[in-house]
């Protein structure tokens, strides 16, 4: 897979482009201390463009203690592409990045896909000490609090382990980034059909802010998967990736 030169770094990204798709690329941006993988096959395969953040995964670059640094990081990845338009999708952080694009670049974004994510973020105190004081044990509750209560324990550990790959300073930069969120009260103008998925068990991303903000989007559509946590994407990728494509036939 390639990386490609930006104004703001050098990208790495996972490209899953067709060249007879229907519809402009899916830019799938990933949340806090993760890469592409936190996004499963079904979905990377949709005409998809997967990122790994700077600083995360195959991407070089310094931390960003601000969503909207991230949102440029994005944009300067599609004019490198030379992508005038694209499909954004965000899960958790990721949904923050892709959100402040809809309102900062409203003429890149063709429609907006948002996954476990609200329109605020607001971070326990036990996450960011903990980051700074333990990264492990820190990861391991952030794994607890992400994973629906049906997950296998043995994948808890797989995933801090993958988490573990992120060096902590990066990690805990978009906790803080994620903590001073907030376009609630800007959610009225972002004027892109926007389709919205969580969980029922999501306890990162709670399933009223999903409501509040699906309420608040004009063209939004909801769908929220019962019992599913804030992994929907890999707890589901089946139930979303086909949400996603019914979504995209209309």
């Amino acid at each position: 897979m390639p990386q490609i030169d930006t104004t703001r770094g050098t990208i790495w990204y996972a490209n899953h482009r067709q060249q007879e798709a229907a519809t402009p690329p899916l830019l799938l941006i990933h949340g806090a201390g993760a890469t592409h993988l936190d996004y499963p096959a079904q979905l990377r395969r949709l005409n998809s463009i997967a990122p790994d953040l700077p600083g995360h995964g195959k991407s070089s670059g310094s931390r960003r203690n601000i969503i909207s640094d991230y949102a440029a990081d994005m944009v300067a990845l599609l004019d490198a592409l030379h992508i005038e338009k694209a499909i954004v999708a965000g899960h958790s952080m990721g949904g923050a990045i892709a959100l402040t694009m809809a309102l900062e670049y409203p003429a890149r974004i063709q429609r907006l896909l948002l996954l476990a994510t609200a329109a605020k973020l607001p971070v326990s105190d036990a996450i960011l000490n903990g980051i700074q004081n333990d990264y492990r044990a820190a990861l391991q509750l952030i794994v607890k609090w992400s994973w629906a209560k049906s997950v296998p324990p043995e994948l808890h550990e797989q995933r801090v382990n993958y988490l573990l790959q992120t060096p902590a300073a990066i990690t805990y930069a978009d906790f803080v980034a994620c903590s001073t969120f907030d376009v609630t009260a800007r959610l009225p103008e972002i004027a892109a059909p926007t389709l919205i998925i969580g969980g029922t068990a999501d306890k990162m991303a709670l399933s009223d802010w999903t409501k509040a903000m699906a309420a608040a989007i004009p063209n939004s559509e909801l769908h929220l998967i019962e019992g599913a946590g804030h992994m929907v994407t890999l707890e589901q990728p089946d139930v979303v990736a086909e949400l996603v494509q019914e979504w995209l036939r209309k």
